[in-house]
């Protein structure tokens, strides 16, 4: 019995990359018959089917951007953050991230170690 990733590598070459099943017998190394069965199995969890890009959703934006006049980058950005001011103005929660700087105590800590009749002390901060 063959694992779940080489039936889905099968049935992907078969229904996806159109290969013959002699031919993937050939580059998978399994019997003909082993490709057989797991090329017109039925999956419980199918393979997703291949998006097709909208092309005419795509040359339709095209055209409309034909039809516009010129306009620079920079004109573009200052008018979507003018669009972003007035949008977000509305709603402007937050808390600030403000510190009243030298009001907080430094860490220390300090460690005692002890070798062979030998102590020494060393701070950390």
């Amino acid at each position: 019995m063959l694992t779940i990733i080489q039936q889905h590598h099968i049935k992907y070459l078969y229904e996806y990359k159109g290969m013959s099943l002699r031919a993937i017998a050939k580059e998978t190394g399994h019997s003909f018959q082993t490709i057989k069965k797991y090329a017109h199995k039925e999956d419980p969890n199918p393979l997703p089917t291949p998006r097709k890009p909208k092309k005419s959703k795509i040359d339709e934006w095209l055209e409309e951007d034909q039809k516009m006049p010129p306009v620079s980058l920079r004109a573009v950005q200052h008018y979507v953050g003018q669009q972003k001011r007035d949008i977000y103005q509305e709603s402007e929660e937050y808390l600030p991230l403000e510190h009243s700087p030298g009001r907080h105590r430094p860490i220390f800590a300090v460690l005692h170690i002890k070798m062979r009749k030998r102590s020494s002390r060393k701070d950390f901060f």
